[in-house]
């Protein structure tokens, strides 16, 4: 008879060590924790065979999941002693194998016995259904989980037999969006602008597009969207999805909704503080990505510049890493923006940068993206220069992408909480930006694309959607904007002023 080893954790409540024990079988209490960290910490230490729960049910999550799986022991099982009916309907949600407090030592063991190992989860999980509220998700939870009341044993039921035909729309299955994060390193490369504008221009191609600030270091997408609510969104919803409860309409009530010439973007706003990075759990953050992917055309992520990973944080207990937002960011996304400076000081950072993503074994494409890109900071002929220092020292991933440097167009969208298409939608700059997303997004834009003229993002006013649960921010007129008639008016007297033939052009010059 093999003895089996289990650790638990206390409970004030209950007394199942003590059930556990009266029945005199090979399984037998061996550890006693004080908390759910040391309980972790003990399984990674391949001293035990069966973890089990039994207290401080609120740290139980997404997060714990993934610590038991990753624990390094194939043969380990977990699961919870609860004497609370939601919490184990909330833990049975995450597929935690949970017992009643009140069954009997008898029925304990023999649930022990019958306890299954934890897999590690995909990094993709499945995402709720729109329709799928917190009770909604707690009544589908009764319906496919058969409690016998005997015994307080949880079956699960064979979850293909389940069908979802609002999965289907006009008879296909929706397409999944893309991923793209935009990162840089550290050094006011650029890197929230980018993302920014960049979002704004694949949504004025009628894309449905949701913009995640996931830098905990300096959120800045509100600001420089004019966004007066300093609310985490990214926060709430992270909360939200390590218990379990994110749906896509729950994550659509934590995004603001920003109006761009008629057309919109969602927003996930960024953590109000640094000191706050510990809320975002990658558990969480792969959570929010999913359902974020199967509702949006697209998701722009505004990653951190963080790529390090402490070990020996991780080493005896688990622990939080600093940087786990942007490399969360980094593995969920199919595409990966890498922007830099094109100086002396930023070329080398990006090189390096680029050459870590590499070692993270991420399966999205890499493109990387030379910003503020001007002679007075590469010299001559920038771009050649550049391209040959690239050439020479770089990775092997070409260089296509250089955004030039208009301080000043940039310094105007910031005051104004607007983007580049609105206060300088002929500027080089912004151009470059739609350059680059068109290689994203190769496909044409439509013809709502067409309405977004200079004159048109400068009517907005600022209304709030209690429908929607979401603000919908838009801005006042700018007194400073030339009205668009007299813009349509310049344009058509540059028009008329240009010479068109070699003759004309020697008339102009005559006359002068």
């Amino acid at each position: 008879m093999t003895a089996v080893r289990v650790a638990t954790t206390f409970s004030a409540r209950f007394d199942h060590i003590a059930a556990i024990e009266s029945m005199q079988s090979e399984v037998m209490v061996s550890h006693r924790c004080r908390s759910v960290a040391e309980l972790i910490a003990l399984a990674r230490s391949g001293m035990i065979d069966v973890a089990l729960i039994a207290e401080d049910y609120h740290e139980v999550g997404l997060e714990t999941t993934d610590a038991f799986a990753e624990s390094g022991m194939e043969h380990l099982r977990w699961g919870v002693v609860c004497d609370m009916p939601a919490e184990r309907h909330r833990l049975q949600a995450l597929d935690i194998q949970v017992i009643r407090a009140e069954t009997t030592g008898e029925e304990l063991i023999e649930w022990i016995q019958n306890l299954q190992p934890t897999l590690p989860r995909a990094r993709d999980t499945e995402p709720l259904r729109p329709h799928e509220s917190r009770d909604a998700t707690d009544h589908a939870l009764r319906a496919l989980l058969q409690t016998d009341p005997t015994s307080g044993v949880t079956h699960q039921t064979d979850p293909g037999q389940q069908e979802h035909p609002e999965d289907l729309v006009h008879g296909t299955m929706r397409q999944a969006g893309n991923v793209i994060a935009v990162w840089g390193p550290h050094g006011g490369v650029g890197r929230s602008t980018v993302a920014v504008n960049l979002a704004v221009e694949l949504m004025t191609w009628g894309k449905h597009v949701l913009l995640i600030d996931a830098d905990t270091h300096g959120a800045s997408v509100a600001t420089m969207l004019g966004l007066l609510d300093d609310s985490a969104g990214i926060a709430q919803a992270s909360r939200a999805a390590e218990h379990h409860r994110l749906s896509v309409e729950e994550l659509r009530s934590h995004c603001h909704r920003v109006g761009v010439g008629g057309q919109y973007l969602d927003v996930l706003t960024g953590l109000t503080r640094p000191d706050r990075w510990a809320e975002l759990r990658p558990s969480s953050l792969q959570t929010i990505f999913a359902q974020a992917r199967s509702d949006w055309d697209l998701v722009v992520i505004d990653a951190g510049f963080g790529l390090e990973e402490d070990e020996e944080l991780s080493f005896d207990i688990p622990a939080p890493q600093r940087h786990a937002a942007t490399l969360s960011a980094i593995h969920a996304a199919d595409t990966v923006v890498a922007v830099g400076t094109a100086d002396p000081i930023g070329l080398p950072r990006l090189i390096g940068g680029i050459e870590q993503i590499g070692e993270k074994q991420i399966s999205g494409e890499v493109i990387p993206v030379l910003n503020q890109v001007s002679s007075a900071s590469s010299g001559f002929n920038p771009k050649r220069g550049i391209t040959e220092v690239w050439q020479r020292f770089g990775p092997q991933l070409k260089l296509e992408v250089f955004l030039p440097d208009q301080p000043q167009q940039c310094r105007t969208a910031l005051l104004r909480g607007q983007a580049l298409i609105e206060v300088a939608p002929k500027s080089p700059l912004r151009r470059a930006v739609n350059e680059l997303a068109r290689r994203l997004s190769p496909q044409p834009p439509d013809s709502r694309s067409r309405q977004h003229t200079h004159h048109q993002a400068q009517h907005r006013q600022q209304q709030f959607s209690p429908e929607a649960g979401r603000h919908h921010v838009l801005f006042a007129s700018d007194s400073h904007a030339p009205e668009a008639g007299q813009c349509r008016q310049q344009e058509n007297q540059d028009h008329v002023d240009q010479p068109r033939t070699r003759r004309q052009l020697r008339r102009a010059r005559h006359r002068r």
